[in-house]
């Protein structure tokens, strides 16, 4: 019964924490990653630019 009860409490944490964690990973990306956000589009862009180029000269 003891883990029972265990297993609902870590199941009611870890679901507000799946809730959280989406969430988390969200806000946390874009603080961390706020100065990469900025230069995150500008380099996908340069890197999406070099793909297609190289696709055209292995071609």
């Amino acid at each position: 019964m003891i883990k029972n009860k265990r297993g609902n409490s870590a199941n009611q944490p870890e679901k507000s924490s799946d809730k959280e964690k989406d969430d988390d990973p969200d806000k946390r990306e874009p603080d961390p990653d706020d100065q990469n956000e900025e230069t995150g589009p500008p380099i996908k862009e340069m890197p999406d630019k070099s793909q297609p180029q190289r696709d055209k000269g292995q071609n």
